[in-house]
């Protein structure tokens, strides 16, 4: 497994190097990540009759991992209604990249100029609230312009909805009963 910092992989930061005790199912690659960072992989395999084969490189990014947000939880009273909180702003100039790093508590949808981020449904998905928040990474460089305005959208899901035969109307969410979001 071949760890790199550009898509040619010139310039390799982790090589596992063929090794016996490497699992096709999962193999720790020695490798300090640094937040908001983009990673280029490949992966090589070698069968028993010493033949090789190598991927074409991928990659993954990472989000802010341990960095504190510069933005806020927000929130507001709900009242047997889906929260839809809009934010305008302008750029001076085209962005050479943007990310959107967006965390609710609650299902959440998110727009810019009235495009839909991402390609998923129900997210922040199934969680356990009492343990960890799932916090989304999107490019949306080709989202912005001139002007934009991001608009997200709550929903109780499974921080804040009713699951499982005990729940009746009236109950509070599983985990909270406060929707809320930070991005």
């Amino acid at each position: 497994i071949l760890v790199a910092s550009s898509a040619a992989m010139a310039d390799i930061l982790a090589d596992t190097g063929w090794k016996a005790e490497l699992d096709s199912l999962a193999s720790e690659v020695p490798l300090s990540l640094s937040p908001r960072t983009r990673y280029y992989w490949t992966v090589s395999v070698r069968s028993d009759a010493g033949e090789e084969a190598t991927s074409e490189a991928s990659f993954f990014e990472t989000g802010k991992r341990e960095e504190p947000w510069a933005a806020q939880w927000i929130s507001c009273e709900k009242k047997d209604r889906h929260p839809v909180f809009q934010k305008a702003f302008s750029l001076k100039a085209a962005p050479a990249s943007a990310r959107l790093y967006i965390c609710g508590l609650g299902l959440y949808e998110a727009r810019i100029n009235g495009s839909r981020v991402g390609d998923e449904y129900l997210t922040p998905y199934c969680n356990n609230y009492d343990a960890w928040l799932q916090v989304q990474t999107y490019d949306v460089t080709d989202l912005l312009a001139e002007n934009c305005e991001l608009s997200v959208t709550l929903a109780d899901g499974w921080y804040a909805g009713r699951f499982g035969y005990a729940s009746q109307p009236g109950d509070p969410g599983h985990y909270g009963d406060e929707l809320k979001l930070i991005a």
